[in-house]
């Protein structure tokens, strides 16, 4: 039995533990977050392991399966931000999995709160199901996420789509985003290959950023707020427009990190 330090970080309800042990090599990641996942009294949706930086981040996180995850980033910058005795705002440059730059995250201790930027699509596209329905697509470098809009969330949708992605794009991660459109409120279901698990997650950084996106497709110039309400809680989303493109995206809201519990497996 080996023992780890951990740090369970709650951005929205996507229960995420960091590990801080910087020593665990990757094949032993498969192994060790379905261990802490199988925790029932953290509800853990998704693991990360902190690692020294490679590309200018003060630390650099590696998830569980080697995909992106902004709430996993913005959660790491404030723990770095908290680690490093901060008390006030600061921005905090970080790494991570799935994205091949750092990414800044605007921290608030004093608060519990980050904010941090986000990569931009590489494309949108759409997927044709076998019905011939069309369904919007946001290619991220490390998650691919397709939007379903007004329809209730089922396995039997996500089957369908799962196919369909595997089949035209690689990644090492989908989510599919149940979207209700009245209420902007989404029910965020997300694959992760190396791991083969899915989660019914209680929020997803990325899958808000992909909603915010697609919400602001028409639109030419200028910054467009929304918030995504989710099971979890609500991501603030700001999406920056310059002659229809997308320039800049972040995601914000509240986040509270564990004190380092010591784990036995």
């Amino acid at each position: 039995m080996s023992k780890f330090s951990v740090v369970i970080a709650n951005p929205a309800g996507n229960i995420t533990a960091f590990v801080l042990d910087q020593n665990i090599e990757k094949s032993n990641y498969i192994y060790l977050a379905n261990k802490l996942m199988d925790i029932k009294e953290f509800g853990i949706e998704q693991v990360g392991f902190i690692k020294k930086p490679t590309v200018g981040g003060e630390l650099r996180l590696e998830m569980m399966g080697g995909e992106f995850c902004g709430n996993a980033t913005r959660s790491f910058g404030l723990y770095i931000a908290n680690k490093n005795g901060e008390t006030s705002e600061k921005t905090i440059t970080v790494e991570i999995s799935g994205c091949s730059n750092t990414l800044d995250v605007e921290t608030n201790v004093t608060n519990d709160y980050a904010r941090t930027s986000m990569p931009l699509p590489k494309v949108i596209d759409y997927i044709k199901l076998v019905n011939g329905q069309l369904l919007p697509v946001i290619v991220f470098e490390g998650i691919v996420h397709v939007i379903v809009e007004d329809e209730e969330v089922s396995n039997e949708m996500y089957e369908k789509v799962k196919k369909e992605v595997i089949n035209k794009y690689n990644s090492e991660a989908f989510g599919l985003m149940f979207l209700k459109s009245d209420k902007l409120y989404i029910t965020p279901v997300v694959y992760v290959r190396e791991t083969d698990s899915l989660v019914y997650e209680r929020s997803c950084g990325s899958g808000s950023i992909s909603i915010a996106i697609y919400l602001a497709k028409n639109e030419k110039d200028g910054v467009f707020t929304y918030d995504i309400y989710q099971p979890g809680g609500i991501i603030e989303t700001k999406v920056y427009k310059e002659k229809g493109k997308v320039v800049k995206a972040t995601i914000g809201g509240k986040v509270t990190l564990s004190d380092i519990k010591t784990i036995h497996v």
